[in-house]
């Protein structure tokens, strides 16, 4: 059926008025974010969602700030949401991953990085924090190669160039069949991996 003109002109107005409403909101939820109010900001997603169901953006940033409330499980639930909305999104599938990897779900982690990757291969980040948890589950070659592909796109990172340096000191100690400490001014022993890049 047909609707007329007037109510045809009323959905668009009404529309209208819905998506204004979903920017403001999503805008304020992303400055609350920014100031680690996160209840705050969840709220002004929620509401967004409210309005519009299909805002795919909206779920990935619920998603994100579940995770910083440590409610992975949920922001799991807003990821995949996100992701059926828009499958071609980089961004979610790489939130999904470090939300994985905070729950220990490290091999569906790098399923996601993975994806990520294979859908935007030249962003750093993508590859810094594979690396990174390829570091935490010692496979060192695949981790050293990671931080080799984030140093051929960002080479002034200094974080990747260390990373990369101690991966190859840890593939040389367990060639050499050696145990110990890096060799290095610092002396700390090796472990880790640095911080998520988000």
């Amino acid at each position: 059926r047909q609707s007329s003109g007037k109510n045809f002109a009323d959905e668009i107005r009404l529309s209208f008025i819905s998506n204004k409403e979903c920017r403001a909101n999503m805008a304020k939820g992303s400055e609350f974010y920014r100031q680690e109010k996160y209840e705050a900001a969840l709220k002004c997603f929620e509401e967004v969602i409210r309005v519009d169901a299909k805002y795919c953006e909206a779920y990935n940033n619920k998603g994100n700030t579940l995770t910083k409330l440590n409610k992975p499980t949920k922001a799991l639930t807003c990821y995949n949401q996100s992701i059926k909305l828009d499958p071609s999104n980089s961004v979610t599938y790489y939130n999904k991953a470090l939300a994985l990897k905070s729950s220990k779900q490290y091999q569906q982690a790098i399923n996601c990085y993975n994806k990520a990757i294979e859908l935007l291969p030249d962003e750093p980040r993508y590859h810094f924090n594979k690396g990174n948890l390829l570091w935490k589950l010692k496979n060192y070659p695949q981790a050293l190669k990671c931080y080799k592909i984030t140093l051929s796109l960002n080479p002034h990172d200094i974080k990747a160039s260390q990373n990369r340096d101690r991966m190859i000191w840890e593939i040389e100690r367990r060639r050499r069949g050696g145990s110990g400490w890096l060799c290095c001014s610092s002396k700390k022993k090796l472990r880790g991996g640095g911080g998520e890049r988000v």
